[in-house]
């Protein structure tokens, strides 16, 4: 690997930049999801940017079409990642509602992405900013309604 030049970020010899092997890693699917999403969604709707800049980011290296399949992915792991802490009791209903409703929101946006319309991708950016603060938000009120972990 050498790094891409100026960008300092290090690329293999097929010409993929650190967002495309991190994307490539499939043992991991499911590490940082949320912000993941979202930060290949705002690279999404910047992809011009950052190529001209010489950014890797998944778009620039990997394509619109792959990149929306990556999201897709994220957002469905994303579902019962975020639904854990309820199914293994550390969580109580509140949270576990939220989290699934808020999941699930997720998905269908992510869905909808898969077939590039205006503004999908800043609803889907501006939703993941929301869904953390929705899940977050249950976590703390259902830990003082139901005292959970």
């Amino acid at each position: 690997m050498s790094p891409a030049a100026g960008s300092g970020y290090p690329i293999d010899r097929a010409g993929r930049g650190a967002a495309g092997l991190l994307a490539q890693d499939r043992r991991h699917p499911g590490a940082g999801t949320a912000d993941r999403s979202a930060g290949e969604v705002l690279a999404l709707c910047r992809a011009d940017d950052y190529a001209r800049a010489g950014v890797p980011m998944l778009p620039v290296v990997a394509g619109a079409q792959e990149t929306r399949r990556q999201i897709l992915l994220y957002a469905l792991t994303l579902l019962p990642a975020g639904a854990a802490p309820w199914v293994l009791g550390l969580a109580g209903p509140l949270y576990g509602i939220a989290a699934i409703f808020a999941g699930a929101g997720m998905v269908g946006l992510a869905w909808r992405l898969r077939r590039p319309r205006a503004g999908g991708e800043a609803a889907l950016f501006a939703y993941s900013v929301v869904y953390l603060f929705a899940v977050f938000a249950a976590l703390l009120i259902d830990h003082r309604l139901f005292g959970s972990a």
